[in-house]
């Protein structure tokens, strides 16, 4: 079969769109073993994917400290880098987000936050990010790439009167080429963060809902926030022009140190999902029949084309890498009422009987062992453990790794961490529904063999299914209010 190709300045053969990839691979799942020099992307590039959150400093103390910081004290997160903006602006825009997401319509208005779901016509999940409305008819969309590239394929593909605007995350990697944004952003977080905020902002943070917007000031610069929350204890993030971002910063830290400030390093930041209970950025179901005209649309090297599947998972059916939004904990932002992109297989779903999410506090004894392992010659060579996030995080690999009861496999464990406020390695997981609370499953750790991930022997670590998010803190006070 002969696909439309065109040179790259690296001197490969590129292809056009990903569902050129998909194709020149033999399907989708050979694709996201393999290597993918078709996408032209430079050497550095293909050598060193980017990194979860370019930019920011990997540890500013410690990443233990960092992490018991969030519970204790009051830390500083700097999210400037590591997401996409998109401003979406014109009369359709509310019709649009209606038209492709799961959330309520309702709520898309100025001064509110959604965690936009969307979702494929078979009611698979694809990507989700958060959609601000800043004044009417103009919205920012904050996220990940595949969010971004399916509202710009939606608005394109579409009749909707509307114009975007994107403005790409960091580059890692620049060569050279200066890094700048439109706006910098910052969250503080923690038991701490509400005293620290009405310092800075000279009076007390207004009475606002969750997921609600409101005007603060950073001393005298005034800046845009959304009243949330990430690790358990709700939080504010603020964002302001890209040209304040170090003027805000020095002046939170001079005015943290009475409230035990910590600035979080990359090390650290990537772990607050697992204590929350967020699922962060697990593959979207890009690859079923009704998206092959958005794979005929994208280009080879986004974000989409260079997944990277690796961990324990070996299967040849790729639906068992996609999940429901119910199965995401996302069913309280599915609302039936109004007709959007996958409804209908939504609907005829029954949320009981979908896998649900779950923490797996992984056991202590088993964790020692491959600890030990790692120390000695000759061991099993089981694969390493990092600390404090086991797998080594980049934003194109996807790591998925079988949870079994006995032989019969009853889900998948995607984020995991080690969490120095519990004493525990933790990780998020999709279960069967008759699978419990309390009860004991095995995560099987290792790697099934791909291109860039050798393959290695399996350790079954045991592990205690439990509630989600694992902190008591987090379950009462911030998942209770996003519902």
């Amino acid at each position: 079969m002969k696909f439309d190709t065109m040179k790259n300045p690296y001197g490969r053969v590129k292809m056009n769109s990903l569902q050129d990839l998909v194709s020149t691979h033999g399907g989708a799942l050979k694709m996201l073993r393999s290597a993918r020099p078709e996408t032209g992307a430079p050497a550095h590039a293909a050598m060193q994917p980017q990194p979860m959150i370019p930019i920011v400093p990997q540890e500013f103390s410690s990443w233990d400290q960092e992490q018991e910081a969030w519970r204790n004290a009051v830390v500083l997160y700097d999210q400037t880098h590591h997401m996409t903006d998109l401003y979406i602006t014109g009369t359709d825009a509310v019709r649009l987000f209606s038209d492709i997401a799961t959330n309520n319509p309702k709520n898309y208005a100025t001064g509110r936050g959604n965690q936009l779901i969307l979702c494929n016509a078979e009611g698979y999940f694809l990507a989700d990010g958060i959609l601000c409305g800043l004044e009417d008819n103009h919205f920012l969309f904050n996220g990940l790439e595949p969010g971004c590239n399916l509202i710009r394929y939606y608005a394109e593909t579409g009749d909707y009167n509307v114009e975007l605007n994107k403005v790409p995350k960091s580059e890692a990697y620049p060569n050279g080429e200066a890094r700048a944004r439109t706006l910098c952003r910052f969250q503080l977080q923690g038991p701490n963060a509400a005293a620290l905020i009405e310092k800075l902002n000279g009076a007390p943070m207004p009475a606002i809902g969750f997921f609600h917007m409101t005007d603060l000031k950073i001393g005298d610069i005034p800046v845009k926030a959304l009243r949330h929350g990430m690790a358990g204890a709700v939080g504010c993030e603020f964002w302001a022009p890209f040209e304040q971002r170090h003027i805000i910063r020095e002046t939170i830290i001079a005015a943290g140190k009475e409230f035990d400030l910590h600035c979080v390093g990359h090390r650290a930041y990537v772990t607050a999902s697992v204590e929350s209970g967020w699922v962060g950025a697990p593959m979207g179901a890009f690859f079923t029949h009704s998206m092959k005209p958005y794979r005929e649309w994208l280009a080879a090297d986004s974000a989409e084309g260079s997944l990277l599947l690796r961990g324990s998972l070996d299967t040849d059916n790729i639906e068992d890498y996609y999940f429901t939004p119910y199965e995401l904990g996302y069913g309280p932002f599915v609302h039936l009422d109004h007709d959007f992109v996958g409804r209908d297989a939504l609907a005829a779903l029954d949320p009981a009987e979908q896998r649900h999410k779950v923490t797996l506090a992984w056991n202590a004894d088993d964790i020692a062992d491959l600890v030990k392992d790692m120390l000695d010659p000759e061991g099993e060579g089981y694969k390493p453990l990092d600390f404090p996030w086991p797998e080594h995080q980049m934003q194109t690999y996807r790591p998925y790794n079988a949870v079994m009861a006995g032989d019969r496999r009853v889900g998948v464990s995607l984020n995991s961490c080690y969490q120095r406020s519990e004493r525990a390695f933790l990780s998020l997981a999709m279960v069967e529904a008759d699978i419990q609370i309390g009860d004991e499953v095995e995560l099987i750790w290792g790697e099934s063999g791909s291109y860039f991930f050798k393959a290695t022997p399996m350790k079954r670590i045991r592990a205690i299914v439990s509630p989600v998010p694992y902190s008591r803190v987090a379950r009462e006070s911030y998942r209770s209010k996003a519902a």
